[in-house]
């Protein structure tokens, strides 16, 4: 089963792991660069903020964090 789904389409708040194994959290904030738009994503292995290559369709798995129920 394929659960990978694009950053655009990813709920903020999401913890997120890409194809490359980078893992994240996903904001509800954005950067508005026009076509280049991508939502704000945090690094967990250092605080900061990640660049996608391929943005908002970049392909990423929802991680479940255990006792954590999403609103």
């Amino acid at each position: 089963m394929n659960d990978e789904v694009t950053l655009k389409d990813l709920r903020p708040g999401a913890v997120f792991v890409t194809r490359s194994g980078t893992y994240a959290v996903k904001s509800e904030y954005y950067y508005d660069n026009g076509p280049q738009s991508q939502y704000q994503c945090v690094l967990l292995a250092s605080g900061e903020y990640a660049h996608f290559p391929d943005g908002n369709q970049t392909l990423v798995r929802e991680v479940k964090v255990d006792g954590f129920i999403p609103e």
